[in-house]
């Protein structure tokens, strides 16, 4: 695939499927955090599903961490008569990513004075 797209970030809202005129679909808000001179930024993207994707869509919750591949597809929208070229991400793959934490077990219990460091 020449336009091949892939985005990490966290969803923005809970996904909801709305009906459109030929098929349903989803449009999911998708932020991504990153710094720029020394400041915590965040950007945007608007995802949208058509079709099977949308079998399992709704399971998802606002803040979960999602791996988005898909493909940019240009498209015209008129507002207040004056007509913009905009960029749709359209999505072929969702993928959310659960975080695995594993138990740490402490064979000794240290005491208060102790400093641990423990990798998870």
């Amino acid at each position: 695939m020449n336009n091949y797209v892939s985005i990490k970030g966290l969803l923005g809202n809970d996904p909801k499927v709305t009906s459109g005129k030929s098929s349903d679909f989803s449009i999911l808000s998708i932020a991504q955090n990153y710094k720029s001179e020394d400041k915590e930024k965040t950007s945007w993207f608007d995802v949208f599903l058509f079709g099977d994707r949308l079998l399992k869509i709704e399971e998802l919750k606002k803040g979960a961490l999602v791996h988005i591949v898909g493909h940019l597809v240009p498209y015209k929208k008129t507002i207040d008569g004056k007509s913009y070229s905009l960029i749709r991400l359209v999505a072929t793959q969702v993928i959310q990513i659960k975080k695995k934490v594993e138990p740490v077990h402490l064979v000794d219990i240290p005491s208060f004075e102790q400093e641990i460091e423990i990798q998870i």
